[in-house]
């Protein structure tokens, strides 16, 4: 009677761990997937550029509280957009913890106005192209920012 009942137990861990490995990927291929296989180079233009330097949307104790370092003018968005002759693009949130170039307060920095950029943009949706404007196809965000092509 006593392993009959170790063996049950230990059919319900198996469940629980194959369940619990299955929501970890399928949180994993969620946020990973736009940033490893979801991703286009562009050269575009800056035409407006209406977001905040630093900003994060939610909080959380290991991230921090909800803030902004500035209220957009125009967008309706807490977060604001860059507007190119692509589209409206979007910086990513403001994290404590960020890979070198890719933070937002550097990208807001590295971007003016006029000038044009060869940069990386991630998201879901169909490749985005020149002169596409506004669009319900996905969020663009912008993951690195290249050199200065002209101003």
């Amino acid at each position: 009677m006593e392993n009959a009942d170790l063996t049950e137990g230990g059919k319900i861990l198996r469940r629980v761990t194959i369940l619990f490995v299955a929501v970890v990927a399928l949180m994993t291929a969620f946020f990973v997937a736009p940033q490893v296989l979801l991703t286009q180079e562009i050269d575009v233009t800056i035409t407006k550029v209406d977001a905040p330097s630093t900003c994060r949307k939610r909080s959380s104790v290991l991230f921090g509280p909800r803030q902004r370092s500035t209220k957009p003018i125009e967008s309706v968005l807490f977060c604001g957009h860059i507007s190119t002759d692509y589209g409206n693009l979007f910086l990513p949130e403001s994290s404590r913890f960020t890979l070198p170039k890719r933070s937002r307060e550097y990208l807001s920095s590295a971007i003016q106005i006029g000038c044009s950029y060869r940069i990386i943009v991630t998201g879901y949706g169909p490749n985005i192209s020149k002169g596409s404007g506004f669009s319900n196809q996905g969020k663009r965000l912008i993951k690195t920012v290249g050199p200065k092509i002209s101003c």
